[in-house]
């Protein structure tokens, strides 16, 4: 099964060579391969040590995180009563007015 947040990750990279990727995170070169290939689950603090130095939603890596470690959280995501908001999850939303 494919990686939701290695995924997420290799988009927040576009282009950006996997060292400097990790050099700005903070993070070892092996260690952030091994996420994007879905080998590797970091931690609750590491992953919003991601969030925040790539200005990412944290409510999205979590997600992606959590439904890796387990294909049954995944599928009840997919499959249940919650489908329409599963669809949302991959695009950004645009931030709302205060």
């Amino acid at each position: 099964m494919k990686s939701l947040l290695g995924g997420y990750l290799r988009q927040l990279r576009g282009k950006e060579s996997r060292t400097l990727f990790a050099r700005r995170v903070g993070l070892s070169y092996t260690f952030v391969r091994e996420m994007e290939l879905g080998n590797r689950r970091p931690s609750d603090p590491i992953l919003v040590q991601l969030a925040e130095r790539l200005s990412a939603d944290p409510r999205r890596m979590f997600l992606y995180a959590y439904c890796d470690r387990s294909p049954g959280l995944r599928k009840v995501l997919q499959d249940g009563e919650l489908a329409d908001l599963w669809e949302l999850m991959p695009r950004e939303r645009p931030a709302e007015s205060r």
